[in-house]
């Protein structure tokens, strides 16, 4: 959204089902701890899954650190999206083998599907944890 007034708005609205949309939305909302969604994505990551990995982040001057979501997620433009996402990274390999979702960067398109039906499979069994992910099913 990136206007915390209006997220918080929305977050605080009722559904349908007598909750919150931020009971819905855990990770979007704000409203957890992060660590359970970032250990099921490396997981995936490491299986060559269709994610970004949640690991990696990356020094950028004076921009500070950056991460597969703070630097390439929501670009909007694709030559600026291609060329960030063919920057050489200081361990030799390009941004787009750190961040494979963001960059169009993941295996053929059936791989592709059962990557991301693995994920959301994944994601709903941390949600129904507790963990911090949105509900893929919602």
């Amino acid at each position: 959204v990136g206007r915390p007034a209006v997220l918080r708005n929305r977050c605080d609205q009722e559904q349908d089902d007598g909750k919150l949309l931020s009971d819905h939305c855990r990770k979007s909302c704000g409203n957890c701890d992060e660590t359970g969604f970032d250990a099921a994505a490396a997981a995936l990551f490491d299986e060559g899954g269709c994610v970004d990995d949640p690991r990696f982040s990356f020094d950028n001057g004076s921009e500070g650190t950056k991460t597969c979501e703070t630097y390439v997620s929501d670009v909007g433009r694709p030559a600026v999206l291609q060329n960030r996402c063919d920057q050489e990274q200081d361990d030799g390999k390009l941004l787009s083998d750190h961040c494979r979702k963001s960059c169009g960067n993941c295996p053929e398109a059936e791989e592709t599907a059962v990557a991301e039906t693995e994920f959301d499979a994944a994601a709903a069994a941390l949600f129904d944890k507790g963990g911090c992910v949105d509900d893929p099913r919602f």
